[in-house]
């Protein structure tokens, strides 16, 4: 099973910033590679908000068969339980709840709890924020929540 579940913003803060398609197109082969070797993944749900975005972080996407899973029954299962763990955590206003539950996030996060690793993503925890955030529903999960450049540090590679 992958040791890394990238979140949406693992692909798109990078693609805008230090690992530009035109800048460093290694990263991108990178992550190519290692989804290929089982060692990183993402959700289908990440896929489709890339595709969104109709640009090359888009056009890349598309031909990273190996990178983007479907989510099994197991991890459906745990998805309900992370989804219900939002909805009743008070703190949360129901909008940010709806957003929240809509997107890629308790995907990634229901992957990275049923089927083992953690969550890459930018993000920050604000544990007293009124709008879930990943770091801090991982942390409801005891999963690991790193960024990017800390997955890239702990694989031991350099770009």
């Amino acid at each position: 099973m992958p040791d890394f579940w990238l979140d949406t913003d693992s692909f798109l803060t990078p693609s805008n910033g230090p690992y530009r398609f035109g800048t460093l197109p290694r990263f991108w082969t990178f992550l190519q590679d290692q989804a290929e070797a089982g060692v990183i993944a993402s959700s289908q749900v990440v896929f489709r908000e890339l595709l969104e975005t109709k640009d090359m972080v888009a056009d890349w996407a598309k031909n990273q068969r190996d990178l983007f899973w479907e989510a099994d029954i197991d991890v459906q299962v745990t998805f309900t339980k992370i989804a219900d763990n939002v909805n009743n955590t008070e703190r949360y206003y129901d909008h940010h709840k709806y957003k929240f539950l809509d997107g890629a996030d308790p995907w990634i996060i229901a992957h990275a709890k049923t089927l083992g690793g953690k969550v890459v993503t930018f993000e920050k925890s604000e544990p007293q924020s009124a709008r879930p955030k990943i770091p801090d529903v991982c942390n409801e999960f005891g999963v690991k929540c790193i960024n990017v450049y800390d997955m890239i540090t702990e694989m031991g590679v350099q770009l």
